[in-house]
């Protein structure tokens, strides 16, 4: 099942990929023999932000299938409103994407992933650079696994904005403001999104 942001969109939101890109470029350049400095500071700002990359991606693919399974649980109500089971489900589900723990924890892991990526970005930047400077080359497998790692955090950086903007931004309970007071509007809101985006804001 793909997940859904509040706004309907389906999501791209994909941890597997990333693991992949990981484990082949770690198999090519985490070798036991000895690295020019640039090449040993890339390696580890990778092996640092892996784990939490890997554990943001998980949550944000949880988070957006819970909406998912929300606006499932939501057509069957409508299909048949008088449902009690039903309906007190989806009023569960409404409060638990809608508490403070879920949203700040959906906004850590966005701003994380998004974070973490900027930073292996920079440091492979920064290796590439001190190419040109050295006498130091890369084989083709290891371009190949240095490529293939940038794009898959190219990638994830593209996705995990368009599915953040989507759902804070633009969606029907509006964008995202500062503050305690705006905080807990948005959290109002978001009650009213779901079940909008749901077709169920009718119900009491």
């Amino acid at each position: 099942m793909a997940g859904k942001t509040t706004a309907g969109r389906s999501t791209s939101v994909d941890s597997v990929p990333w693991t992949g890109a990981y484990q082949k470029y770690m198999a090519v350049f985490d070798k036991p023999v000895s690295k020019p400095f640039a090449l040993n500071e890339l390696n580890g700002e990778i092996r640092r932000e892996n784990d939490q990359l890997s554990k943001d991606l998980k949550y944000l693919e949880g988070y957006y299938d819970k909406i998912a399974v929300f606006l499932l649980v939501a057509h069957s109500v409508k299909q048949d409103p008088h449902n009690m089971e039903v309906r007190q489900s989806l009023a569960k589900d409404e409060d638990e994407l809608c508490s403070n723990d879920m949203l700040l924890a959906y906004l850590h892991a966005a701003i994380g992933a998004l974070r973490a990526c900027a930073s292996i970005a920079k440091k492979a930047d920064e290796y590439i650079s001190s190419l040109s400077s050295s006498s130091s080359t890369l084989s083709s497998q290891e371009i190949g696994g240095l490529k293939a790692l940038l794009n898959e955090v190219k990638s994830i950086s593209k996705n995990v904005k368009e599915d953040f903007v989507a759902e804070v931004q633009t969606s029907p309970g509006g964008a995202l403001g500062t503050g305690i007071k705006a905080w807990d509007g948005y959290v109002s809101k978001r009650h009213q999104s779901l079940r909008a985006a749901g077709g169920v804001d009718h119900l009491e």
